[in-house]
């Protein structure tokens, strides 16, 4: 399903030896000949991830009139579907600060997330989503659905860690509740 980000190989044959991941060395007396078999298969790109990010929680709105910007942890998981198309099931914790000497409130949502890639690179992508969730916590007058879409940037380091970047705007339709939030953080492909 889709082309291939690398390569397994190996070589094979008399008087083959194995230095590291990527150098043989072959043994041939001299005025001889080896004949060897050289394998080279694909590797499919691990679909499934694991998700940390950070980052900072703007309420806009309703929210904007009793807090400021507060910072913001998210867990998840995601999966893909193909080398374009991933879902992500995340956990967010927003804080967000009072604002003229009042409280703090906490916002926390479950959502899944569909995601379009967009490679611009064999290692560098961008990235837009939309979203479902279930939010919850004492800065909004009632828990409810809401909607969320976004947009970002990812880097894959090494073949399972990938960086990520992004912007997402979260709305809550049955209390008029809207906030941004911006994330950094790191990915396991497995």
């Amino acid at each position: 399903d889709g082309p291939a980000e690398e390569w397994d190989f190996s070589l094979e044959g008399p008087g083959v030896e194995q230095i590291d991941e990527t150098t043989y060395v072959i043994k041939i007396p001299a005025e001889s000949s080896a004949t060897v078999i050289d394998t080279i298969t694909p590797l499919e790109p691990p679909r499934i991830r694991a998700h940390t990010f950070s980052g900072i929680a703007i309420p806009v709105g309703t929210l904007a009139g009793s807090y400021g910007i507060g910072p913001n942890v998210i867990v998840g998981g995601g999966y893909y579907l193909t080398p374009e198309i991933s879902l992500h099931g995340l956990f967010g914790y927003n804080l967000l600060l009072g604002t003229g000497g009042g409280p703090n409130g906490t916002l926390m949502s479950g959502s899944l997330v569909g995601r379009y890639h967009y490679g611009l690179t064999n290692t560098a992508s961008v990235f837009g989503g939309l979203g479902v969730g279930y939010y919850f916590g004492d800065a909004l007058a009632s828990p409810g659905v809401g909607v969320s879409g976004g947009v970002g940037c990812a880097l894959r380091l090494m073949r399972l860690l990938e960086l990520e970047a992004g912007l997402d705007y979260h709305y809550l339709p049955g209390s008029g509740s809207q906030y941004l939030h911006g994330h950094a953080g790191a990915s396991l492909r497995f």
